[in-house]
């Protein structure tokens, strides 16, 4: 079994389509679910979430050989993807068939695949003690 994109890449914009079909799917399969997910790895738990899904029934659907069974996804506003020092968020469109588990996916960034950098000792090494950016609560701007 594999995924073949309409229009592969490796980034696509918030609000984008994303289509395709999945291909090659072994006579045994009774049912196939193609997946839209994102999810985290790196340090601490790992995060995952199914934000749209396509159930497959090979038996009402007939299999064609060149055409495959199709799928398309609007793909969400948030969350976009980042690479960090610590974590990663990914996003992912993802094939299982069943009755066997068997899966495929084809990952992607969604947004510009922000790149998150410790910067922390080198400000330090500047005398900067806290941090560069902090984020104004409603209590201390009533404060000025």
């Amino acid at each position: 079994m594999k995924i073949e994109l309409d229009n592969p890449q490796s980034q696509y914009a918030p609000g984008q389509s994303i289509r395709g079909r999945v291909l090659e799917v072994d006579v045994q399969v009774q049912s196939i679910s193609v997946r839209l997910v994102w999810f985290t790895d790196g340090k601490g738990d790992r995060d995952f979430a199914v934000i749209q899904s396509v159930e497959i029934d090979p038996e009402v659907r007939p299999k064609r050989t060149t055409d495959g069974y199709a799928f398309e996804f609007t793909l969400p506003l948030r969350p976009l993807s980042f690479q960090g020092t610590l974590i990663t968020l990914t996003w992912a469109i993802e094939a299982v068939a069943f009755p066997s588990k068997t899966s495929v996916r084809v990952e992607f960034s969604l947004g510009s695949g922000v790149r998150l950098i410790d910067r922390s000792e080198e400000a330090k090494a500047i005398g900067f003690q806290k941090p560069l950016l902090a984020i104004a609560s409603k209590s201390s701007q009533k404060r000025k």
